[in-house]
């Protein structure tokens, strides 16, 4: 059982462990992931750099903190539908939404989740904090591939789309493009298709929708 003074303890350094988490947000959103580093943190942080290095060895460490906290904001919203009534068809649309719309509520989260994506985990070798993004990024595609999966089985999803994980990548990919046309493309859209991208992503979601639809 703790003492108090070691409860104490425990509580101060999480707290300054979010407070580092929280100054290498402001520099990512300031500067980019690319460009972020130690230095920059430490002075956002207001603390030296010889004692973050004490909460996080690696810089790659502290930016996977910071990926790490986004993919469980992710799967919260995920969470969320997952609670929802409806068939797997629903969900599926309803997780592709979920997505996007976390993406436009958080393009900083959504940045460092792709960027760091990008570059992949391998489990044999991470440490604690990689092992943590790689099973949470499993899991988030896990859940899409499951709501395929539980389509197929009820009859609202097609049982000729594939592999139920394979198809929930596919979704996600989907997803992930028409984030990239809503958070770049909008000014664009506006001046050449005289479109916003909310009627893009809008035609995108049904477009996926009747892709995976059963046919009746």
């Amino acid at each position: 059982m703790k003492t108090p003074k070691r409860a104490r303890g425990d509580e101060q350094k999480a707290k300054r462990r979010a407070s580092i988490i929280d100054a290498a947000e402001r520099v990512i959103a300031r500067v980019g992931l690319k460009n972020a580093h130690f230095g920059e943190v430490a002075k956002a942080s207001r603390l030296s750099r010889p004692l973050i290095y004490v909460y996080f060895p690696k810089q790659e460490d502290l930016f996977h903190a910071v990926c790490e906290r986004a993919l469980q904001a992710l799967a919260v919203k995920f969470d969320q539908v997952a609670t929802r009534p409806g068939n797997g068809l629903a969900q599926v649309v309803a997780l592709a939404r979920a997505y996007h719309d976390f993406a436009l509520a958080q393009p900083l989260y959504f940045s460092v989740i792709s960027e760091l994506q990008a570059y992949g985990i391998d489990p044999a070798h991470a440490n604690e904090i990689e092992l943590s993004v790689f099973h949470l990024s499993k899991r988030l595609l896990g859940q899409v591939g499951e709501a395929v999966e539980a389509g197929k089985r009820d009859g609202s999803i097609r049982t000729d789309c594939g592999d139920s994980l394979v198809a929930g990548m596919s979704v996600w990919a989907i997803a992930h493009g028409l984030i990239q046309i809503s958070l770049t493309k909008e000014k664009m859209l506006a001046a050449e298709f005289a479109l916003t991208s909310k009627v893009v992503a809008d035609q995108g979601f049904e477009l996926l929708r009747h892709s995976l639809a059963a046919r009746g």
